[in-house]
């Protein structure tokens, strides 16, 4: 059950925008599966000459036209955008060249011009009937390219959520709490007040005072959990390693209850996701 399904059951009209080539990634079949109401891509923007010319429209124009769109919906709604901006080869438009900050990598102009693209909607949407009534969540996919690889895996997933609402104060929180993209949903059905049972069981809100955090992933067959204050990295066919999220240096050795019981945990997830696909479960 999709954020989408579980919304447009409680009243709200969704959309997800994604301002590349209609089928990239699959977004447009991905979002209806998940629910969504509507999804527009390059086919359905009218002004092609905001085309980059590789991914699709430059985020400045593309988040204008999703303002000017989230007008046009009913309320209550829930929507999503995908910007493009800033992947390689870090194109920004002609008017931008010179006057944006390089940076040490090439993909931090784009960032600066996202942020610019950013600024400027919300200088639109704060103009709008809706947006005092509107939650914005802020979050990357992934990190960028990095200056220097790091040997541990969660610093190549260290992006920041943000939560905003300008129409009232949001509850408080530890900022510095390890949280992951999957809490969003259940963070967002907490102040929403919807409740359900529908939702996948690794997210939880992260304005409940009660969690403390966590977050598991995986790449190429090694999975890590960070369960604070400790990190765990662990492949099937290899010993795994315990560290302090204070010092992701130097393994812990001296700690194997705490290993064993990130290890359980960091499994049951495995078997679950593992488990919920191959039976179709995440879906019904």
């Amino acid at each position: 059950h999709g954020i989408g399904k579980i919304l447009k059951s409680h009243g709200y009209n969704t959309s997800f925008f994604h301002g590349g080539k209609n089928g990239t990634m699959s977004f447009d079949t991905f979002s209806r599966r998940m629910g969504f109401d509507d999804y527009y891509g390059l086919h359905e923007y009218p002004d092609p000459k905001d085309s980059d010319g590789i991914w699709g429209i430059y985020d400045e124009p593309y988040l204008q036209y999703f303002a000017q769109q989230l007008t046009r919906r009913p309320q209550p709604f829930a929507s999503v955008v995908f910007t493009l901006s800033t992947h390689n080869p870090y194109l920004v438009p002609p008017q931008y060249e010179n006057s944006l900050p390089k940076g040490e990598l090439p993909i931090h102009r784009t960032v600066a011009y996202f942020d610019l693209a950013l600024k400027h909607f919300f200088a639109t949407a704060e103009t709008m009937p809706w947006y005092k009534n509107t939650l914005f969540v802020i979050v990357g996919d992934h990190i960028g390219p990095p200056l220097a690889i790091s040997p541990r895996m969660i610093d190549s997933y260290r992006v920041p959520i943000v939560f905003f609402s300008p129409g009232g104060e949001l509850p408080k929180v530890d900022r510095e709490r390890v949280v992951q993209q999957v809490d969003i949903g259940a963070t967002f059905l907490d102040l929403t007040g919807i409740a359900t049972d529908k939702i996948l069981p690794f997210g939880h809100s992260i304005f409940d005072a009660s969690y403390p955090g966590l977050a598991v992933a995986q790449n190429g067959g090694t999975f890590w959990i960070a369960d604070p204050p400790y990190y765990l990295e662990y492949r099937h066919d290899a010993p795994s390693k315990l560290f302090a999220m204070a010092n992701l240096d130097t393994p812990v050795t001296d700690k194997a209850d705490v290993q064993a019981r990130l290890e359980t945990k960091l499994k049951a997830h495995i078997q679950w996701f593992t488990n919920g696909l191959v039976e179709d479960r995440l879906y019904r």
